[in-house]
Order: C-alpha cells, then structure tokens, then sequence
C-alpha cells in the first residue's frame, strides 16, 4: 500500500540536504561535506520511491542498490540532465 505522506518526508529530508550542499558549493567550502550532503539526498530521494510504492525500505546507504529499484518503478530516462 502506498504511503503518499511518509514518501514526502523522505523528500523533504532529501531536499534539505541537496540545498545545504548548493549552499556549501556556493560559498566554495567543505567539498568533503558537500559530497556527503549529495549522497544523503540521493539516497533519500530514492528511498522516498519505496516508501510512495509502500516497499519496505531497505536499510542500506547503497545508491546502485536503491536507483535500482528506483529505475523499475518509474522512468528515469525521461528526465532531462542538464550539463555544466
């Protein structure tokens, strides 16, 4: 069963970090940190995608993992990827 509500969480979480990684990028600092932000808003994100499915969410950091059965359950090739 779909969980439409505990999905927007796992999104919101996801956009806080993605924007405390632009944040961090704009002021030219911590790319350590910047890179762990990233990540974390990856996986959220793509863990937002289980909880809407109302698929258990694994308990792994794993992206290739999580894009996996991310990459079934909507398509992905349709979103454009901006280059800079």
């Amino acid at each position: 069963m779909s969980n439409k509500s505990y999905a927007l969480e796992w999104f919101v979480i996801a956009q806080r970090n993605l924007e405390t990684a632009q944040l961090l990028h704009q002021a030219n600092h911590y790319t350590d940190v910047i890179a762990i932000d990233l990540h974390q808003a990856l996986e959220k994100g793509l863990k937002a995608i289980y909880a809407f499915n109302g698929v258990v969410i694994p308990r792994t950091h794993s992206l290739p993992l999580l894009f996996d059965f991310a990459s079934k359950s909507i398509d992905l090739s349709a979103i454009p990827i901006e280059k800079s």
